[in-house]
């Protein structure tokens, strides 16, 4: 696998997304994952808390999308990891700048006085989209990812993509109204989310 270019590694991903995997590289090398259980939105969607909901109508953020993907993944790499431990590697990055390339990619970006605090990116294919990382910068950006999330969640039910994937659960997101569920009916959920015609933009 160690050999494979970024041209390679995005069309891999493709597939992999089709089928419910995904990729993650790091020290160890690159890895393909398939967990059960896999952790979605759950039927009640997300959970917006008062004090978020304050903090999304504050205009204390101002969030963007789409308009610099590149920048979100940056930091999505750079966060809470020293360098050789971030799973965003180089050829990682290269294989998303080809996905973005060809309009795979989307992020929501959180900006605060001009700068970039926050933001989330993913994959999207018809009805799902594939979260792939989130991330705050304190204290500018304290909760600027959970602000990124309720604006993914309301584009996503706008546009009719009804699932959103995020791969693993954490306590978090657990808090925010995502769920488990299992390796089959999770693969039953994407069957029918990819077979459901849902453009991101008009």
């Amino acid at each position: 696998m160690d050999t494979l270019t970024p041209s390679d590694l995005a069309e891999a991903m493709l597939r992999g997304y089709a089928q419910g995997i995904f990729a993650m590289d790091g020290p160890e090398g690159l890895g393909w994952y398939d967990p059960d259980p896999r952790a979605i939105l759950g039927p009640e969607g997300l959970h917006v808390s008062r004090s978020l909901r304050q903090r999304v109508d504050s205009g204390r953020f101002e969030l963007g999308m789409d308009g610099d993907p590149l920048a979100v993944i940056g930091l999505c790499a750079r966060a809470g990891a020293p360098p050789e431990d971030t799973w965003i590697t180089p050829l990682f990055h290269e294989a998303l700048q080809i996905l973005l390339g060809d309009g795979w990619v989307h992020s929501i970006e959180v900006h605060r006085d001009g700068a970039l605090v926050g933001g989330l990116y993913g994959i999207h294919m018809n009805g799902v989209f594939f979260a792939e990382s989130m991330v705050s910068l304190p204290p500018a950006g304290r909760d600027a990812s959970k602000v990124a999330l309720v604006k993914l969640v309301e584009h996503c039910h706008a546009r009719g993509i009804d699932l959103i994937d995020c791969q693993f659960l954490s306590e978090h997101l657990a808090s925010l109204g995502f769920i488990e569920v299992p390796r089959r009916q999770w693969r039953r959920r994407l069957h029918e989310a990819l077979m459901t015609r849902a453009s991101w933009r008009d």
